[in-house]
């Protein structure tokens, strides 16, 4: 970004900032968001994650809401600045968490999720002018967020953030698929202890994991979603598998033909899920006992990603059901010999996860336009 252009920004953004006899701001750390925001809205995240950093983290709160919540600002402004902060906040916690053994809160996280509710609160009263704009950038951020968490199975706070959601956003359908893919996610653990927060980082607690009601309360956000949303291909998906897993064959294979029904109206979009959906199928089918059934859709499923494992140790298996061991042999085999990062069923089962670099991507497009 031009150095004269970060000016003008600077400029722009400091509407309504105190400033001394001497023309300079009394305000060094809102100077410094200010241009920290300026230098994130050219293009220049390093640069901006740096001069964010030269905020005390102590005033780290006070500063952001002094800067962005001014009631001398024009209403448009202040929408603006809220949600440039909430998107650089959230950069520079992801960036600080990344590097992080232990998960703990994060003080740019929690400064960011105070402008979120705020945003949230203002949109919903239709105040200074925040519209539904507002409300889908707050739901947005929730959904980065416990996609972010996902990536490093940090369920605990993933939890925390969407009971938040869902309480701003009930009746959302991203919300309730997320939600149940949070709970899929957690069903596999078959032992253990769950370390949860509220959003606010306060209230740790434990219990235990229990792989039955994970499954059960993932079918029952599923649902939910499916049923407020019937075209959403993700959710039909999901559920499949779930009720797959509960021993629920026919309302599995309902809900993925259902998956690869919607999916086929736009198949470029949904490869991943169409791949997933074949697999699954297939498994029921196995279950079922329709072993040639089976075969057919372990066949579109490796039309679409041929090289990916998961699908080839499902075909080896069938084969050995079959009687064909030489082929069993032969599939693993194959499967051995092109390990490759394409299969989508290691990014399935990590919840959100998949969806963060685009969630990512749509929370910069959103607060710099």
């Amino acid at each position: 970004m031009p150095g004269w252009l970060v000016r003008v920004t600077v400029a722009v953004l400091l509407v309504g900032l105190p400033v001394r006899v001497q023309g300079q701001p009394s305000d060094p750390q809102a100077l410094a968001l200010a241009e920290a925001l300026a230098t994130y809205r050219g293009g220049e995240l390093r640069g901006a994650l740096q001069r964010l950093g030269t905020i005390p983290q102590e005033k780290l709160n006070e500063t952001v809401f002094r800067f962005c919540t001014r009631e001398d600002l024009p209403p448009r402004l202040r929408i603006v600045r809220m949600r440039i902060s909430t998107a650089l906040l959230t950069e520079m916690a992801i960036e600080r968490t990344r590097h992080q053994v232990v998960a703990w809160i994060d003080p740019y996280f929690a400064a960011a999720r105070a402008l979120v509710r705020r945003l949230s609160e203002m949109a919903d009263e239709a105040r200074d002018g925040a519209s539904e704009a507002e409300r889908r950038f707050a739901r947005d951020w929730y959904l980065l967020v416990v996609s972010f968490r996902h990536g490093r199975s940090e369920a605990g706070w993933s939890r925390a953030y969407l009971a938040e959601a869902r309480q701003l956003f009930p009746k959302d359908p991203e919300v309730l698929l997320v939600s149940g893919s949070d709970h899929e996610m957690v069903s596999h653990v078959s032992a253990g202890y769950m370390r949860r927060f509220n959003a606010s980082g306060q209230g740790a607690s434990e219990s235990k994991i229990n792989p039955e009601k994970e499954l059960e309360e993932a079918e029952k956000y599923l649902k939910q979603a499916a049923a407020l949303a019937p075209d959403f291909v993700e959710a039909r998906l999901r559920l499949g598998r779930v009720l797959m897993r509960r021993g629920d064959p026919d309302g599995a294979a309902r809900e993925l033909q259902a998956a690869l029904d919607h999916a086929g109206q736009d198949p470029a979009r949904f490869t991943q899920v169409r791949y997933l959906a074949w697999m699954f199928l297939g498994l029921v089918e196995v279950d079922r006992g329709n072993l040639e059934s089976a075969e057919q859709s372990y066949a579109e499923a490796l039309r679409l990603y041929p090289r990916a494992q998961a699908i080839k140790v499902a075909m080896s298996e069938l084969a050995y059901l079959k009687g064909r061991d030489a082929e069993a042999a032969a599939q693993v085999v194959s499967m051995m010999e092109s390990f490759v990062r394409e299969d989508p069923w290691w990014t399935y089962l990590l919840g959100d996860a998949w969806h963060f670099e685009a969630r990512l991507a749509e929370m910069r497009a959103q607060a710099l336009r």
